[in-house]
């Protein structure tokens, strides 16, 4: 197993390769171990946020579509959704609402909507301008995001804390209309 031969330490670090098809491949492969409830633990104990955030920004939409989809399977347990709040990668996801990759979309606003099942996390959405983005998603033609956008909306709305400050944005009239 990966994991117990210490292979997982290294595929972290070939996330800051400088050959983008080995940042490609090691952002796939911690995908694909984040597939597993029981690694995901290790995952993120070997560091591997930053360098996942990180390709985010990368000009290679594999590599950050791989990264991407390793984090929304990471944020399926609430310490990553901690962990990831903690390193600030909240900003970094909300700007890739706005990707003109839909498949990054997608993916983006699947996490939001996995960080937004969290009442003390939404607030983290409201104050990273998350609320018009996923509303500019109801708006635009990626299908695929749209039910991700609605539900991370409801959770928003539905929080007292958050509520109070969404009635103050204009754009979520357009949300509730």
């Amino acid at each position: 197993m990966i994991l117990s031969e210490g292979a997982l330490s290294i595929t972290v670090q070939l996330l800051r390769s400088p050959q983008v098809a080995t940042q490609e491949n090691a952002a796939a492969s911690i995908q694909r171990l984040a597939e597993s409830p029981e690694t995901r633990s290790h995952i993120l104990e070997a560091d591997s946020l930053p360098g996942l955030v990180s390709l985010l920004a990368s000009p290679s939409a594999n590599a950050a579509e791989n990264s991407i989809s390793a984090l929304l399977t990471l944020t399926f347990d609430r310490t990553a959704v901690d962990r990831l709040v903690e390193f600030a990668g909240i900003s970094a996801l909300i700007l890739q609402i706005m990707s003109s990759n839909q498949t990054i979309q997608t993916l983006a606003v699947g996490i939001v909507r996995n960080m937004c099942s969290y009442e003390d996390v939404c607030d983290g959405v409201v104050s990273g301008n998350g609320i018009s983005n996923l509303v500019s998603i109801l708006i635009g033609s990626n299908k695929a995001a749209h039910e991700h956008a609605v539900v991370s909306l409801q959770s928003i709305t539905n929080t007292t804390i958050t509520a109070h400050a969404c009635v103050k944005m204009e754009v979520c009239v357009l949300y509730i209309l």
